[in-house]
């Protein structure tokens, strides 16, 4: 591994229910959906703690 605390910073993917809700915000208030790239993203990262 070339960047362990990089990786350990690495938070778990997001549930789908959590992903489906950003979505349907996102429609409702914006008109528009979650790109594709950054659900498939979300699903395997949830975000980095720092």
């Amino acid at each position: 591994m070339n960047a362990p605390v990089s990786y350990a910073s690495l938070l778990p993917g997001a549930p789908e229910m959590v992903i489906e809700e950003a979505d349907a915000v996102l429609r409702r208030h914006l008109g528009f959906s979650l790109p594709t790239e950054l659900a498939a993203l979300w699903r395997i990262c949830g975000g980095v703690e720092h």
